[in-house]
């Protein structure tokens, strides 16, 4: 085979390792959250793999030139099994397979050898490139065949063949590339073995070369790690958005090995080079700019890599020039050597920025101090010159000084620049940036995680009282209590008003959100403050309330709790971080946790998910637990599930003089009818699906998140499937007066449903859209008139929200139409019901203007700045400036 032929066999040999070593990577470290927890995993699954992959390089570096085609195979064959092997131990452990003591290890163990035979590719393709003794000096384009066809893995294996059939089917293609991976590298290398190639006993490479690469790679693992917690924020936290990180950071690693050595010198100049390029790359993390513009969808990788691009392409070339760099020794063996300095360099660099630098100096010094490694790195290079090493070492102060003195860059976000809001609190840990914010369009104040609104509170979140009431009621006794997911307290609050309940364990995997609880204290009551400022030691027992800051499933899994009731309402199920803590697998661990006839409470927002993943989330709730029911307050569902049937006992419901019962008069649950009520469906009968959701294949993560007409259409088509389940409550409670008023009220709230889907569905007909399926039988305006004479408190929370919608969209219409008597009629009325929305104020400035009503202008403008400084920004004050609101006449109104 001549050497033209055999170039692209070692490329394409190059190619097929990274496909298959990043698919495997990101299926094996999602898993690797099953045993260690889903906050720790991403940054020890990191650094494991490439310490794996470094450590394999360097043994295959060191093996005998001669024997390079059958090293090939032999890491091919290594590489294609221990992938789906890796992925099955990962997956076993977490079924129960080994005590839970041993997972962190057990986890470990299988990361580093999977990724072992991955690192021995290149070496070995390097020792074969070229038939002159010694092998390659420019290993660049190996480099960049390995990263660039790693991206398409990320998208059409990690992602697209995970999202089409299962984590498993994706494992195993990955494992399948490498072992095609070992046999094109045979087929490559096998004339240079025979012919030109020298024993693999060259020399080593100086230590402080090594030290070079150990730096570099805790930059670079550094830098892409940042790029997620941004990425999270910029582009979203769901599973698309993480691939869109993944595959924009090494697209830009790939394009640096490939294009930047071309223009640099062959000696130590070129790596030197290439330092004050990284490090001003990593100022660019730190502008508000890097991502303008992009939108959500298919631009999500394009934005990735304008956000990574300047810090990752000159990193990405550091490696090939420090290896052309290098004289004497035979080139895998050279090689290897080099990479080996990259174990230690990822084991240093991924904890420290995950643990330590962010958690305690935010995003912003966190790049300041990646982009100062420059210092110490050039400096490593002292065959250069004086001049260069100091023009390195000033730009690496600047950056270093850029990044402390610079604003958070996550603030300048799409999500937290909304002109609406104000922010009060932003605080960065190891798994979110959490930020308290006042939301004045709204109305509401509102706890973000990284881009995402968590929870908030107002009428909208009444539901997150049910989940710490409704399980409380139907138990017994509840003297033990676990809330899985804090978020603002609201459930932890309602909690704690039951005087039967003693002991209240929070689990919450952020301390940030722990922090924000003063934020919150209407709602949680100031359930946390025991655990504050210090956050409470879990082991002492002696405050009612304890905290666990750890992941919520594994803290059950290794409980040794008997909780009676654990309620919890982690983040959305289609989220990458959430959604093990919806699996049948979950499950079981929690029934484990809870005490004998103990009652598990979970919610599923039906607004939010696809009508495919919403049956899921609910089958796999439904199939795990011998007795489960289905609830629905407001438009939320709340699942129950325990081993027994439980009883709605008349005893179980407070008197009407306490506290308890005044905080539940709000909310319908006074009396066992109020309960009986809120119930849809038992849910043994809730369908099979087509696809389960199970640890193994979390197929709804893959889902791209909907947009427009369809995610408006979800919540009314998710209704209506329920609305289709309905049945009466279980027999045992329908006794006495509980069953007849209990059966009276479930025909209201029953009403309640269907009107509430029936306006879901006229709004979307106001939009000119729709809803697939059947509507509930009859016009909203059926609906609303046989709920004029409902007394349950959801039924009357509904009116006013009907009333509310068509007094503020009507009064907006009417002013767009030239009416604006009767748009001050509305908008008086809508003002009225909601007085704190600075939009509404805003519209009546507007009104008032135009009846040439002065006074009531003015007072209507300082009143919707007074709520929100910022309204004209915002969309409702876009809008207002259209239907010519203007500011002169309210100037001269001030001054008169």
């Amino acid at each position: 085979m001549t050497r033209i032929d055999r170039k692209p066999l070692l490329l394409l040999s190059a190619a097929l390792a990274g496909a298959g070593g990043l698919a495997g990577e990101s299926l094996l470290i999602a898993s690797l959250g099953l045993l260690v927890g889903q906050g720790r995993a991403a940054a020890l699954g990191l650094c494991l793999w490439i310490a794996g992959w470094a450590l394999g390089a360097w043994i295959a570096g060191r093996s005998p030139a001669h024997r390079a085609p059958f090293w090939l195979v032999g890491a091919g064959i290594l590489a294609g099994v221990g992938i789906p092997l890796a992925f099955t131990g990962l997956h076993l452990c977490a079924g129960g397979a080994l005590p839970p003591a041993l997972w962190g290890v057990a986890g470990s163990v299988l990361i580093l050898s999977a990724a072992l035979p991955q690192g021995a590719f290149l070496p070995l393709l390097a020792r074969s490139w070229s038939t002159r003794g010694g092998g390659a000096r420019d290993v660049s384009w190996l480099f960049a065949a390995n990263l660039a066809a790693a991206v398409a893995a990320a998208r059409y294996v990690g992602f697209d063949l995970a999202a089409s059939h299962s984590r498993t089917t994706a494992a195993l293609c990955a494992g399948g590339l490498s072992l095609i991976a070992g046999a094109l590298g045979y087929l490559g290398a096998g004339r240079a073995a025979s012919t030109g190639s020298t024993p693999a006993g060259g020399s080593t490479i100086p230590l402080r070369i090594g030290c070079v690469a150990a730096l570099v790679t805790a930059w670079l693992a550094g830098i892409e790690w940042a790029g997620f917690r941004l990425g999270a924020v910029w582009l979203g936290g769901l599973q698309p958005a993480v691939t869109a990180v993944l595959c924009g950071s090494l697209a830009a690693l790939a394009l640096g090995a490939a294009i930047l050595p071309r223009f640099l010198p062959h000696d130590a100049r070129a790596p030197l080079a290439l330092l004050p390029l990284a490090s001003l790359g990593s100022a660019w993390l730190l502008c508000p700019w890097s991502t303008t513009g992009f939108e959500r969808g298919w631009m999500d990788s394009l934005a990735a890599l304008v956000l990574l691009g300047p810090a990752l392409l000159p990193l990405g070339a550091v490696i090939p020039t420090l290896h052309r760099s290098l004289a004497g020794g035979e080139s895998g063996r050279r090689l290897g050597d080099l990479l080996l300095h990259e174990a230690w360099g990822a084991l240093l660099g991924v904890p420290l920025l995950h643990w330590a630098l962010l958690p305690s100096l935010g995003t912003a010094a966190s790049l300041g101090v990646l982009g100062a490694l420059a210092l110490p790195t050039c400096l490593l290079l002292n065959e250069t010159s004086r001049s260069a090493r100091g023009m390195v070492s000033a730009v690496a102060l600047a950056v270093l000084a850029w990044g402390l003195l610079a604003p958070e860059p996550v603030l300048a976000s799409k999500a937290l620049s909304n002109p609406a809001f104000k922010v009060l609190s932003f605080a960065e840990d190891e798994h979110f940036a959490v930020s308290v914010v006042d939301d004045g369009v709204r109305a509401e104040r509102t706890l973000l995680t990284d881009d995402f609104r968590a929870t908030a509170v107002g009428d909208d979140y009444l539901y997150m009282r049910v989940l710490g009431h409704l399980p409380l009621l139907l138990h017994p006794r509840p003297e033990r209590v676990a809330v899985l997911a804090f978020g603002t307290g609201t459930t932890a609050g309602a909690v704690s008003v039951h005087p039967v309940v003693q002991r209240i364990d929070l689990l919450e995997i952020s301390s940030a959100v722990i922090e924000a609880a003063p934020f919150f204290e209407e709602v949680n009551r100031g359930v946390a403050a025991e655990g504050l400022p210090g956050l409470l030691d879990p082991d002492d027992g002696n405050g009612r309330v304890v905290l666990h800051l750890d992941d919520g499933r594994r803290t059950l899994l290794l409980a040794d709790h008997g909780w009676d009731v654990i309620t919890m309402e982690p983040l959305l199920p289609d989220s990458p971080f959430a959604v093990h803590l919806y699996t049948p697998e979950f499950y079981a661990i929690a029934r484990q946790a809870l005490a004998p006839s103990g009652l598990l409470c979970q919610w599923v927002p039906p607004h939010a998910l696809a009508p495919a993943t919403f049956d899921a989330v609910l089958g796999a709730f439904c199939e795990s637990f011998p007795w489960s029911g289905v609830f629905l307050f407001g438009t939320q569902v709340v699942l129950l599930g325990s081993d027994t049937e439980p009883a709605l006992d008349p005893a179980r419901f407070p008197e009407a003089a306490s506290q308890l019962h005044d905080v539940l008069v709000p909310l319908g649950l006074e009396n066992p009818a109020g309960v009986l009520a809120r119930y849809v469906t038992g849910g043994a009968g809730w369908p099979e699906v087509a696809r389960p959701l199970t640890d193994r294949d979390p197929w709804i993560v893959y889902r791209r998140q909907r947009t427009g007409a369809q995610y408006l259409a979800d919540l009314p088509t998710n209704l209506a499937r329920l609305r289709n389940l309905e049945e009466l409550p279980p027999s045992a409670w329908l006794v006495a007066d509980a069953g007849a008023a209990g059966l009276e009220r479930l025909e209201q709230v029953r009403t309640l449903h269907h009107a509430r889907e029936a306006w879901r569905r006229w709004d979307l007909e106001r939009r000119g859209l729709s809803a697939p399926g059947e509507g509930p039988g009859a016009a909203l305006e059926v609906w609303l008139a046989r709920l004029e004479k409902g007394d349950d408190p959801e039924v009357q929370q509904f009116r006013r929200q009907v009333k509310f919608d068509a007094m503020r969209t009507g009064g907006v219409a009417d002013i767009a139409a030239g009416r604006h008597s009767a748009a001050l009629a509305k908008l008086t009325t809508a003002i009225e019901l909601r007085p704190e929305r600075a939009d509404l104020h805003l519209f009546m400035a507007l009104v008032a203007q135009r009846l040439g009503s002065a006074e009531l202008a003015l007072r209507a403008w300082e009143r919707a700045l007074g709520l929100c400084p910022r309204i004209l920004e915002t969309p409702q004050g876009q809008k207002a400036q259209q239907l010519g609101l203007r500011f002169p006449s309210l100037a001269a109104s001030a001054q008169r």
